[in-house]
């Protein structure tokens, strides 16, 4: 918190203007067949995300490259990393792997899992 009174309301404008946004955001993301089953893994919404463009490339390789864009100016390919790390945590070992110079991939295991937990969270 600020000394100053004015900064301290611009600082509560600018964190009510960052709350409504996220509501709006929240209202305007399409559900996909993915969001179900990462609600079951606690997956965040970056993670969630790249999941999304992991299954739907069905075990083609989508680089780190790729997924910074598709994640927007706040992600960066380290961050890309970690998310992809917390992903393979939450679905398991050997689901996710990486091609040298291709990029991440769902394997067969992780395709067979990920359709798995569609089926479940379907019912």
């Amino acid at each position: 918190m600020t000394e100053c009174p004015s900064c301290y309301a611009y600082e509560q404008e600018i964190a009510q203007l960052k709350a409504q946004l996220q509501r709006l955001t929240a209202d305007a993301v399409p559900s996909t067949p993915i969001t179900p089953m990462t609600t079951v893994l606690a997956l965040s919404g970056q993670q969630e995300a790249i999941l999304q463009a992991l299954w739907a490339a069905r075990g083609g390789a989508i680089s780190s490259s790729a997924l910074t864009i598709a994640l927007g100016m706040a992600s960066s390919k380290s961050s890309v990393r970690v998310q992809v790390c917390r992903i393979k945590a939450a679905l398991g070992a050997g689901c996710i792997d990486n091609r040298y110079r291709a990029g991440w991939y769902l394997t067969a295991h992780g395709l067979k899992a990920v359709a798995t937990l569609m089926e479940k969270t379907d019912d």
